[in-house]
């Protein structure tokens, strides 16, 4: 089952950001306001009588510029397979009442239109996974999704269909990866992002064949009924700091003026993206040297410019000692307009001051810096709050947890923004076991003892410039308590 937490954002001002040595009375002014009316995680599926079965991998949440209409996209592994015996399905699911209750489905029970010939000539087949979906801001009613899809022939190709109602209904569809060009075929990992002033979707994706590993964007124009047309394709590979890296984010700043160019952000890890192991083997325990990285293209996706984010040398492939154990180095990115800001979250390895391994941490950075510079700013959540107890000072020390913060691991972080009144605000979620029964850390390779599957709750915090929040996962019917902890 996949479930979501609901949470009504805040409003503040998403300023430029506070460092360390932000005055005091700068801090005073940005009045405390964490996450409010947190409530209890909503099952989004599947809905009573879905023919589904084990949900994974959901990919994108869309709040369709509508408070009451919702939208999830996700891989399903359903209950009946494919002729071919594949059992993941594209799937999705829709709450018209803001999230209340939610009706799923996938490409098996509700079939999507097909784009007829793949890439190689092949029929499309159907819809197999890594689905993907943002709504057409500037065209209401609008949503957009993508996904790899399967051929006849078993080769995949990316597709994008558009619905008129929000999915409710998939009305146009059209294959984005083109024929006859070297890497094309066998894609992975699609994503899409929204210029509001072209209407145009930005489309990336990764593929491989044979020793040929690649990156391709490609513009898509729709038009208030969401008709597509489809503009030409751009490799990428060579502008990237990483060749044909797996998973990457991206996200788009609007073009200035209709006919002009967006700003597209791509977000992408070094390593650690490949097929989770079977973390229940000694030999999955291992570490990766990862880097992450911001690539960032003015001219429509001819040219980027590259950031390294971070880089951490002993990434942990597990996390505990189960088969679906295994830890991913996802980077999730959000583009807040207010701010002209993007903000990221991934986790890491992380140390206190003195050396002490102290688990993994989701990061958050956001870019440009505090002074509109090519530097990032960051925040570390704390698994200890006794080890932070003035919130209105920073609370690491160069950058690391200070001496006494305990033992826990934090993953999977994902990070959206919306606008208020004020501004803006931006959430970051993330599993997080600092509260878990198992015991921490795992115990060694090789040894006798039973380990279960740990434990974990959804955790977040709201963040905006120099007050970041970090609080206990939501319990039913309570509203928890935040703790303010600076960035550094």
């Amino acid at each position: 089952m996949i479930a979501i937490g609901l949470a009504a954002l805040g409003q503040t001002a998403c300023e430029s950001a506070g460092a360390d040595d932000a005055s005091s009375s700068e801090t005073e002014a940005r009045a405390s306001a964490p996450l409010t009316n947190l409530g209890v995680n909503v099952p989004v599926t599947p809905s009573p009588g879905s023919p589904q079965g084990n949900e994974t991998s959901a990919t994108s949440a869309l709040f369709a510029n509508n408070t009451t209409v919702l939208l999830v996209s996700y891989n399903s592994q359903a209950a009946s397979p494919w002729p071919d015996g594949t059992q993941t399905h594209c799937a999705w699911s829709r709450s018209s009442n803001g999230g209340a209750t939610w009706v799923s489905t996938d490409d098996h029970a509700s079939p999507l239109p097909g784009y007829g010939p793949g890439s190689n000539g092949s029929p499309y087949w159907y819809c197999l996974g890594d689905t993907y979906a943002v709504g057409a801001s500037g065209l209401p009613g609008i949503a957009v999704m993508v996904a790899a899809a399967r051929n006849k022939d078993s080769r995949r190709d990316v597709a994008l269909w558009t619905s008129p109602d929000i999915g409710a209904t998939w009305k146009n569809v059209a294959r984005i990866s083109d024929p006859g060009t070297a890497g094309m075929n066998d894609v992975d990992g699609p994503k899409v992002a929204f210029d509001a002033v072209n209407h145009t979707a930005w489309v990336w994706w990764q593929a491989g064949e044979g020793n040929t590993s690649g990156n391709w964007l490609r513009p898509v124009k729709l038009d208030a009924g969401g008709g597509i047309t489809l503009l030409p394709t751009i490799d990428i590979t060579a502008q990237l700091k990483v060749p044909g890296p797996l998973q990457a984010s991206i996200a788009v700043k609007n073009a200035s003026t209709f006919g002009g160019l967006p700003t597209i952000y791509l977000a992408y890890p070094s390593a650690g993206m490949t097929q989770s192991p079977d973390c229940t083997l000694s030999g999955s325990w291992t570490q990766l040297s990862v880097d992450w990285w911001l690539s960032v293209s003015t001219d429509g996706g001819l040219h980027f410019t590259s950031y390294l984010i971070d880089s951490d040398g002993n990434w942990p492939r597990c996390i505990d000692k189960s088969k679906l154990g295994g830890n991913r180095s996802s980077v999730s990115m959000a583009y807040d307009p207010d701010s002209q800001r993007v903000v990221l979250a991934y986790d890491r390895s992380m140390i206190d001051v003195t050396g002490n391994y102290v688990g993994t941490r989701v990061v958050t950075k956001q870019w440009p810096d505090a002074g509109g510079g090519t530097g990032f700013d960051t925040w570390i959540p704390i698994c200890n709050p006794a080890v932070c107890p003035n919130k209105k000072t920073a609370c690491l020390v160069n950058g690391l947890p200070p001496k006494g913060e305990t033992y826990c691991n934090q993953w999977g972080g994902g990070v959206a923004r919306r606008s208020t009144s004020t501004g803006s605000r931006a959430a970051v979620v993330w599993h997080d076991t600092r509260d878990t029964s198992t015991s921490f850390p795992p115990p060694p390779i090789g040894d006798s003892m039973t380990v279960t599957q740990m434990q974990s709750d959804i955790w977040g915090h709201s963040i905006r410039p120099g007050v970041p929040f970090d609080g206990p996962p939501a319990l039913p019917g309570g509203v928890p308590s935040f703790v303010e902890i600076r960035w550094r």
